[in-house]
């Protein structure tokens, strides 16, 4: 099975916690290879996000599959800042480096300290107010290379980078239809200033930067 498919499957038959054998180097030289089939733009949240759904066949129907790549140990979101839920549930396995998952209880508070920010996706993303929430870390675990994590839809959370860069695949089923989009949670008082629309990566750059990560993988 090609690198990218026997990955896919086994982060998708994969349970929380599980550490898996991913050659990580083969699988980063793969994606590198491919870098001109799919897209890749620079994400709100402060990674690069490589949308790798369409170098999928027939089996993996129905599921979204993307790289993401924190370059810096410090991510720079857009305005709205880094704590958001999800539409989906999702597992994601680190092939390089380590982060932190951050779970995020909110609480709907009149003078909460967080406004709640939900995105409309389109060509232009749009941003509604959907009032202020007190928030409270509930649990935190750090992941390592090979280390699968899942995420459940609606679950609040922030990715905190330990060491960088840090690379992981992400394995998800589509977007739901008629779903209200994801919600990012934002100190108070909020602009809605998020980003509208996302700046694309060049496949060349793509190519570079998984090729350099390959070889740092060893």
């Amino acid at each position: 099975m090609e690198p990218i498919r026997r990955a896919v499957h086994m982060v998708r038959s994969s349970s929380d916690g599980n550490a898996l054998a991913l050659n990580s180097r083969q699988l980063l030289n793969c994606i590198s290879n491919k870098a001109e089939s799919f897209q890749a733009f620079l994400h709100p949240l402060g990674f690069i996000h490589a949308e790798l759904t369409e170098l999928l066949d027939e089996q993996f129907a129905g599921m979204r599959v993307r790289v993401h790549i924190w370059t810096s140990p410090c991510p720079e979101s857009d305005a709205l800042g880094l704590v958001h839920d999800h539409m989906w549930e999702l597992k994601s396995c680190v092939l390089v480096g380590e982060l932190t998952d951050l779970t995020i209880e909110a609480v709907a508070e009149d003078r909460g300290s967080h406004d709640a920010i939900r995105v409309k996706y389109g060509s232009k993303n749009e941003f509604t107010h959907e009032g202020r929430v007190n928030l409270r870390e509930v649990q935190r675990r750090n992941v390592g290379p090979g280390q699968v994590y899942h995420i459940p839809s609606r679950r609040i959370h922030e990715t905190v980078i330990d060491v960088a860069p840090v690379v992981t695949l992400l394995v998800s089923k589509d977007d739901p239809p008629g779903s209200p989009g994801p919600l990012i949670f934002t100190p108070h008082p909020a602009e809605l200033a998020g980003t509208a629309e996302r700046s694309l990566v060049s496949g060349r750059e793509i190519a570079a930067i998984c090729r350099d990560l390959a070889n740092a993988a060893g």
